[in-house]
This record gives structure tokens, sequence and C-alpha cells, in this order.
């Protein structure tokens, strides 16, 4: 009987303790480690709760440590101490538009003392009831009135076009070549300049113009600061007039992770895990092959030297033997007259599924509600058998005919099917993720990878109708060489093998000049796969910074291996380590530590300047 009473008092004790960390402590359950904290309130997570998951992928995405708590935890923290350990503060839109008042004098303390806040859209905007402020809580610590509602009502928000200042600043915040239209106005693939939802806002204080990187422009020709960076007591303050987290959450994610790369990595300096293998920049070169116009294509492409057998390309190939409608023999037929040449591409990259059978028929049955998920699978299914067939290996490589790709029942359907990664028109100019669509995650398994565009344009093909010169569509993909090669990061660009005779030196001395870089160990250009396997590497890596009084010791963990992961440590505030576990890579801001082993687990200590 005793056993019986000791086991339910220590069952309660169990229970209580956990029930006080989940239910009412603020203390976010995780080890003493540098991390960024993202703030919610946690009466919004009802209807602004995806908000915060889409901050909380990003971030995870990007190798960022984290933690979501609520303002409540800040209020105990002692700030001299708290920020060596918690640098970064973000504060997302939507999810943090009700803030304690007292808070504004916390964070101007915290930022008085070194820390970093991201101001995101619209934070403290409303009282405890919901309505709107008369100005908003961080207003003067901002220097922007970012919420005019008590003065505009309803048209305190808009809608603009996001200008950058110039070149300069556009390339400071990773926008990568291509995304902006006439040089600094973000854009986006077949819509051309993108209109945003912005907030009409004043300037107050001591605001300077200088501090501004990009305006928003609305249809009447105002403009207002759309990215604002200012020093602010010994720490730096970003305001951003852009619901980062929604678009994200809605199929844009490059403004939030770009904005975020640029906050985290080159102006604050967080230590990361960097999200490419080895932390060198990838391309992905996506060719797809529609139809049976690339029976001469692809001849032309081997011969001329368009694929090299040490840069591997991700190749997918519609493989019916129609295209417009069955019966019409314009298919590519790769299990009939394809097939010597599907076995010859075969040894120039990874095969993957180009839609379903007949390209173009597959495409258009889809936009006229014909096809729903049974026949995409039934097609795509018997695309795949016919392409494994001839490659021996099953096929986990995506892309849609024409970009027609439902969301979610076509990444449903693939998910399915095997797949493990697909091009993506979505989302465009962004590098590999996990995609939201409609404010939900699609798949936490496939790797989505966006096209880059050149304005609004994605193939070669489409800059031809668009009378793009060679000289710009050269210039272009020699620009992104060095944006993936300087930010560490990963690409894709798509055409068809039809497409190379309307820019034959163009593309030739790009592949040339890309081959090289390969050769020198500078960037890599490798399939989808190969991206993705290290892209779901990364989300499977338990890592830790934890700071000691000599500085900092980095834990990093993973069920498979950590061959090829890449630590980023800040040279600013640690000495270059000495470790022969591991290649060591720098640039002006890191030094990029790669495990070069398939160790399961690894401590790496860092020692301050």
């Amino acid at each position: 009987m005793k056993k019986i009473v000791y086991f339910l008092l220590f069952a309660s004790l169990v229970f209580f303790i956990v029930y006080w960390y989940v239910y009412v402590s603020d203390e976010p359950v995780t080890d003493r480690q540098i991390q960024v904290l993202l703030l919610y309130e946690p009466g919004l997570m009802d209807e602004h709760g995806y908000v915060l998951k889409a901050y909380e992928s990003v971030l995870k995405e990007e190798g960022v440590p984290y933690t979501a708590v609520k303002p409540s935890y800040l209020r105990k923290k002692r700030i001299e101490d708290f920020v060596a350990q918690n640098p970064v503060i973000i504060l997302p839109d939507g999810v943090l538009q009700i803030m304690p008042e007292e808070m504004s004098y916390w964070i101007n303390e915290y930022l008085g003392y070194g820390g970093n806040i991201a101001v995101i859209y619209n934070p403290g905007v409303k009282d405890n009831n919901g309505a709107y402020l008369e100005k908003p809580l961080l207003t003067d610590i901002v220097g922007i009135n970012y919420c005019l509602y008590d003065k505009l009502g309803a048209d305190a928000y808009t809608t603009g076009f996001i200008k950058f200042i110039d070149g300069e600043h556009r390339d400071f915040f990773q926008i990568p070549p291509g995304k902006t239209g006439n040089g600094t106005l973000l854009s986006g693939y077949t819509y051309g300049t993108l209109s945003y939802p912005i907030a009409r806002v004043e300037k107050t204080g001591d605001y300077r113009e200088e501090m501004n990187y990009a305006f928003a422009v609305t249809d009447d020709r105002r403009q207002y600061p759309a990215l604002v960076l200012r020093d602010k007591g010994r720490g730096k303050l970003l305001y951003a007039n852009l619901p980062l987290g929604h678009l994200k959450a809605y199929s844009d994610d490059l403004p939030l992770r770009a904005i975020l790369r640029s906050f985290l990595f080159d102006i604050v300096g967080i230590p990361h895990i960097v999200n490419s293998p080895d932390g060198l920049g990838g391309l992905v070169i996506n060719w797809h092959i529609d139809a049976n116009p690339d029976w001469a294509s692809i001849p032309l492409m081997i011969n001329n030297g368009y694929l090299r057998r040490d840069v591997e390309y991700s190749i997918h190939i519609t493989a019916g033997d129609f295209n417009e409608f069955p019966g019409d023999d314009a298919g590519f037929a790769a299990c009939g007259e394809g097939e010597k040449l599907v076995r010859a591409i075969m040894n120039y990259g990874v095969i993957g599924s180009h839609g379903g059978w007949g390209h173009n028929w597959f495409a258009e049955n889809i936009l006229e509600g014909i096809f729903g998920a049974d026949s995409m699978e039934k097609y795509i299914r018997m695309n795949n058998k016919c392409l494994s067939s001839l490659t021996g290996y099953p096929i986990t490589e995506y892309s849609a005919p024409v970009g027609v790709h439902p969301q979610p029942v076509n990444t449903e359907v693939i998910e399915k099917l095997g797949f493990e990664c697909y091009y993506y028109t979505g989302d465009t100019g962004s590098g590999p993720n996990r995609t939201f669509v409609n404010g939900k995650m699609v798949s936490d398994k496939l790797i989505s990878f966006p096209i880059v565009p050149f304005g609004k344009s994605a193939s070669f093909g489409e800059m031809n109708k668009a009378g793009v010169p060679g000289e710009e569509i050269e210039n272009w993909l020699l620009m992104l060489l060095h944006y993936i090669r300087k930010n560490r990061t990963i690409r894709l660009i798509y055409s068809h093998p039809y497409d190379i005779p309307h820019y034959p030196e163009a593309l030739k001395n790009f592949i040339d000049i890309a081959d090289q870089e390969c050769r020198l160990g500078n960037i890599r250009i490798r399939s989808m796969t190969y991206f993705s396997d290290f892209f779901v590497k990364l989300l499977n890596t338990k890592y830790q910074f934890i700071p000691d009084p000599d500085g900092m010791t980095v834990r990093l963990s993973n069920d498979d291996n950590l061959n090829s992961v890449t630590v980023a440590i800040p040279k600013d505030k640690y000495k270059r380590p000495e470790n022969d576990k591991l290649n060591l890579d720098e640039d002006q801001k890191y030094y990029y530590l790669t495990l070069k082993d398939t160790r399961n687990e690894e401590s790496i200590n860092i020692d301050y300047r």
C-alpha cells in the first residue's frame, strides 16, 4: 500500500513539474545556449499562430538556434547578463500586435546593452482589448510611427511596391539577381513588379534618411520607409514594413529568408549551421525535356560542351510518346525512340520526372480540372516506371510541366509516390525550403526548389520571347554565381535543351566559368537530390552554442552522421580554431568549420578573442 502511495506522490510531483514548465512557467525548457528569441503573445496565436510557425521553419532551415517565448519571459531577466546569451530578439508580424506597455522600456535598455532587435511590421500596435493605440509602443525606439490608424483609420494600411535605394542596398539584403525589375523594384516570375501589404508611416524622433534601404511606393506615388537599419544604444535595430511571416506562409518565402539572413548573419553575426554541404554555395541546373524536339537538342548539348561529366545536372523528362494529345507522336518517347538519348544523358546527372506522360496534355488537364489526385498519380507513376526501367534507380525528383503544380494536392501525390524534392514556381528567387501554402506547411518531408527568374522570365526561351539580349543573360548568370558563392546559399535555374540556340555563346561562357568555379572548389553544381539530402540532414541535426568563461562550446549530433556539416563562427568575437577533425575556411565575417568524418556527435571548443 505504501509503495502505491509513494508512486502516486512521485507521479503527482512529476506531473506538477511538467505542468509548471509547459503551462505556467515562462522559462523555455532548454539548456543554456546562445540563441535568437522569437516573441509572441499567446492570445493572438489562434488567429496568427501560422506566422510564428513560418518564422520557426525558416530559422530551423537556416541553422539558427532559436526559442519562442512570451514577453513575460523577458521581464524577469537581468539584461546585462541576458544579452550575451540572447543577442537577437525578433518581434514578428501578427503574433505580437499586443505587447505589455513596459516592454518598450525593457527593449530600450536591452539595445543599450548591445542587444539587437528586429521589429517586423506591427508589434505593439494594439491595447489589451484589441483596439489600436494612438501610436505603437516602439515608435520612439524605431524612429517611425508605423501604425497611423488613429489618424487614417482603415487607410493606415495599403499596398505598395518595394523599391531599393540602389543595387548596393538591394544586394546588402541578399536579393538575388533577376528578382528586381528596373534594377531596384522587387518583382516575380510572370507577374513583374510585385505589390505587397505595407503600412503608411510617419518619420519621428531621430530618424535619418540614410537609415533606410528600401521604400514602399504606393499607387499614389507616395514613398514610405520599408527597410530601416539603425544603430540604437550599443545594438542594431531593424524595422521591416512588410508582414514577412504572413508572406512566407502564403507562398513568398524570399522576403523573410533574405531579410533574416542579412540581419542575423551579416549585421549581427550569429553563430549558426550553414545550410549547404561543406558550407559552399550551390547551384542546381534543371533541364526539362518535354517532347521530341529534344531528339536534336540533346546531341547538340553533349557534342558542344553544354553538358559536362564533372557537373551534375537535374534532368527531368516527360517520358510519353505524345505531347498535346494521345496519338500526336510528338512526345519524347523515353522508352521508345528517345531511349538511346536517355541512356546518353544519364551520365550527366540525376534523371527526374517531368509530370505525367504527355507534357502539355498533362498540364492542360490539370488546369481544366479534369485531372484530380488519382489521375495525377496514375500518369506520374507511368512516367516514373518508364524512366526507372532505364536508369535502374527510383525517380525521386519532380518538376511540373508548364509549372502547373496545384498545392497542396500535387505535393501530396508526389510524396505518396516517394519523391524527395521538386522544382517550384512559388517562392521564386528563394532557396530550397519546406514551402507553405495558405498558412500551412505543405510537407515536412519534401524539399521544394524555387526557380530564380530573370524579371518576368525563367527559361531561356521565355527570355528570348521577351527580347532580352544575350549579354544581359550572361551577366545575370555570372552575377548569380557570385551571389551563391558570396552568400553560401543554394539556388535553382531551369530551361530546356531546345532553348540553347537562342543564347549559344552566353550559355557556353556561363558553363565554362561555372565549371571552373566548381573545379576551384568555390561552389558546387549538383542535382536537387544532392542538396535536398543535405537539407534533410540539417533538419535532423541537433546543435547548441553554449557559452563558457573562455568562449563557447559547439555541440552537434545526428543519428546518421555529421559529415559535411559546417559551423559558422563569427570572427569578431572568437579566435581561429585549430582542430584536425575539421576543414577550415573563412571569409571577412566567419570561420567555417566543416566536419570531415562520419561520426554522430561532436564537441568543438572555441575561444574568445
